[in-house]
């Protein structure tokens, strides 16, 4: 985490990242808190994938999944609510084969973009958008996937990141440059060393910032009217951060939910219909919900 964020840290809240800790420290409490914040989204996610499969028991099996994971060393390093979409259909696709249930064939052949040979240019934009949004630090992946994949208000995603509203309002603003940039250099890997093409890529960033000289400014002009993948680059790098739902929640959720979720996305944290929803144990001996909230308990065997 860079220092300026360490500073804009709110002390009354604790960030996801930290909540997982905690978790796998043994804190049971803290994985009740990360249920609480992500629950609602969760059933959201898993209500637009099947109509076949009871969204409530597929959020808790993969809730479950993630406990035993992060217990035992593993689960979330970026955004907990990414990571508990991609498990929620993980563990969709996985029932629906042991049913025998054909829909899920289209779960299991969503091709990851960052892992395979496209030909077309849209398929290679979508690789390019992705390798671009995982070489980013942690932190600001997460705050991207909050702000420009879920739509949230920086006063609703403070509280996941342990932050106050306006230094997550800042930390959006340089993720969002910081995305940019590196999108830039992705397809930069993709052109002739040499070549004006290159030349021209190498200088967006600064180009949309009106931070060039008067000649390279003029130069980069010159090229973007003759060219027109440069023209077409230098356009979408200013748009690369609307277009993340586009290209990273059908990896998370496949097309279907992708589809549904995009349709009926909400905002907030979650109700108190979601804990109530809350299973009396989600592992064994490990999170228990009451009336009045949720409380830890000891933690059992994750064997």
């Amino acid at each position: 985490m860079d220092h300026d964020e360490v500073r804009e840290h709110d002390p009354d809240v604790v960030a996801d990242t930290d909540l997982v800790l905690q978790t796998r420290s043994g804190d049971t409490s803290a994985f009740a808190e990360l249920w609480r914040r992500h629950y609602r989204a969760g059933v959201t996610v898993a209500r637009n994938m099947t109509s076949s499969l009871d969204a409530d028991d597929l959020v808790q099996e993969a809730y479950t999944r993630i406990y035993h994971s992060i217990v035992n060393g593993g689960g979330p390093t970026g955004s907990f609510r990414a990571y508990l979409f991609t498990s929620i259909r993980n563990t969709a696709a996985a029932w629906g084969r042991a049913r025998r249930e054909t829909p899920y064939e289209e779960l299991d052949g969503v091709e990851d973009p960052s892992g395979a040979e496209h030909e077309s240019e849209a398929a290679l934009d979508r690789s390019l958008t992705h390798q671009a949004f995982r070489s980013l630090p942690t932190r600001w992946q997460e705050v991207l996937w909050y702000s420009e994949i879920e739509r949230m208000k920086p006063a609703e995603i403070a509280p996941l990141l342990g932050m106050k509203a306006t230094a997550v309002a800042q930390l959006t603003f340089r993720a969002r440059e910081g995305l940019r940039e590196a999108w830039i250099q992705a397809h930069l890997r993709s052109i002739a060393d040499g070549s004006d093409c290159q030349w021209t890529i190498e200088r967006l960033g600064a180009y949309a910032r009106h931070n060039v000289g008067r000649r390279d400014h003029m130069k980069v002009e010159r090229h973007l009217a003759g060219c027109v993948r440069c023209s077409i680059v230098a356009s979408e790098a200013k748009e690369v951060s609307s277009r993340l739902a586009l290209v990273l929640l059908p990896l998370a959720l496949g097309a279907v939910g992708t589809t549904g979720y995009l349709a009926t996305m909400q905002g907030g944290g979650a109700s108190l219909v979601a804990l109530a929803a809350m299973p009396s144990s989600v592992v064994q001996g490990g999170v228990a919900a009451s009336p009045v909230g949720v409380t830890g308990a000891a933690a059992g065997s994750t064997s």
